[in-house]
């Protein structure tokens, strides 16, 4: 997903509607709405890895335009 990221913040607005279809950008919604619950019960002070479930996450968010 961080690869997919870097190639999709490098294009326009326009490319990227080209490139993600709005099936894609819905399914990744629906993705990040299934796990921002998980990520609310997280204790993200704790050093044990949370953080990586985090990262991923808004990676999930930003790669697939999920929220502008």
């Amino acid at each position: 997903m961080e690869c997919l990221s870097i190639l999709l913040s490098r294009l326009d607005r326009s490319s990227l509607a080209g490139v993600l279809s709005e099936n894609v950008k819905r399914r990744a919604k629906a993705i990040a709405g299934g796990w921002n619950p998980l990520l609310e019960g997280l204790d993200m002070d704790a050093c044990n890895g949370n953080s990586l479930e985090a990262h991923a996450f808004l990676q999930l968010l930003a790669s697939f335009a999920v929220v502008k």
